[in-house]
């Protein structure tokens, strides 16, 4: 489904919301939060690996940072593991700073959207994240004077936290379970595809969000289900 961009109209999309959907559950990379994945693997080139896209994407790393984000591995072990692969006197420092360079920052105008849609229902937050991600999110929050990420959504919930990750049916679960949400009242927004089928496996509304903000096109996602 292919949305065509439009500016956001709160009445409009509360009185759609007020028919079906009582629950929304975003994805926060690609949806609320800006990602820039060639900028890791650019940092991590500076810092001495000479294939980044396929050190990104080998079998042992995807595992990693599977562990990582399920929260099997703390941050000092994926730090270490991740600096036996790098060349001799790369720091801690360094490699944090290359991990977190995919972060470009949420625009100011979709956190005043969250704002608006909070007040009339019950959003939350689904995200495959990891702790140093999370941390350099809140402080960025902070250093601008919004307050911690979590207090925009009803509840954030982050792999690292629930020993899981999308797009295991199973999260989307738990998810349900925790808060008491009707599948059928429910919409989940997310950039990825496999992401979608889960969450589609869970009984969920889904929208796939591929192009265009999150601020646009959500009255008209909501009209087309």
């Amino acid at each position: 489904m292919q949305i065509k961009s439009k500016r956001f109209n709160k009445f409009a999309l509360l009185f759609i919301l007020r028919m079906a959907i009582k629950n929304i559950i975003f994805d926060l990379g690609g949806v609320i939060y800006d990602i820039n994945y060639q900028n890791t693997i650019s940092a991590f080139q500076d810092l001495g690996v000479s294939d980044p896209k396929s050190f990104y994407s080998q079998a042992e790393q995807v595992d990693l940072f599977d562990k990582y984000e399920t929260g099997h591995l703390d941050t000092e072990g994926f730090i270490a593991a991740l600096k036996r692969e790098l060349p001799k006197g790369v720091t801690d420092d360094e490699i944090i700073l290359a991990w977190n360079a995919m972060l470009s920052g949420i625009p100011e105008h979709r956190l005043t959207f969250l704002e608006e849609v909070i007040e009339e229902y019950n959003i939350f937050l689904l995200s495959n994240t990891n702790p140093l991600h999370i941390q350099q999110l809140n402080d960025e929050m902070n250093k601008f004077g919004y307050g911690e990420f979590p207090s925009y959504f009803h509840t954030a919930y982050y792999s690292f936290e629930l020993g899981m990750r999308k797009p295991h049916v199973e999260i989307f679960q738990e998810v349900l379970e925790r808060e008491g949400l009707d599948p059928e009242e429910t919409l989940f927004i997310d950039d990825s595809a496999q992401h979608i089928k889960g969450a589609k496996k869970a009984g969920l509304h889904t929208y796939h969000h591929v192009e265009g903000d999150i601020t646009e096109v959500l009255d008209e996602v909501i009209q087309s289900l």
